[in-house]
């Protein structure tokens, strides 16, 4: 379980970051989007780590000031996950540049639905 004050829909706001990480919502297979995200948070050597947030509620957090703050709750794991060369969409198919994060957030837009599903079957380590 993690919290966070961001939802993990929210990208980063790291004013240091060149390259924001894309939050990519994922799509089930008739087309609805759910309240479950993704990104990539590195990428080398033709492999990504894709981290996944899924289980995302809002809760109270007391302050030892006792002021109160919004916190967002969630499950998230991570995977490191080898992109294939190329994918097919719509009977086209689109070769990868394993070197582009551009282009590997769009093959996992593509497969979110199918990549959260070996997400949440990563078991909690501690």
């Amino acid at each position: 379980m993690s919290e966070s004050t961001r939802r993990p829909s929210e990208p980063d706001d790291n004013p240091d970051v060149e390259k924001r990480k894309a939050r990519i919502q994922v799509i089930d297979p008739t087309g609805n989007a759910l309240d479950e995200y993704m990104f990539i948070d590195w990428l080398k050597g033709g492999k990504c780590r894709i981290v996944g947030s899924y289980n995302i509620t809002q809760g109270e957090r007391i302050n030892p000031d006792e002021s109160i703050t919004q916190m967002w709750v969630f499950d998230e794991r991570a995977l490191v996950w080898t992109p294939p060369p190329f994918y097919i969409v719509d009977g086209e198919t689109v070769d990868l540049n394993l070197g582009s994060r551009e282009t590997v957030e769009a093959w996992l837009q593509t497969m979110s639905f199918e990549i959260m599903g070996y997400i949440k079957q990563i078991p909690v380590s501690w």
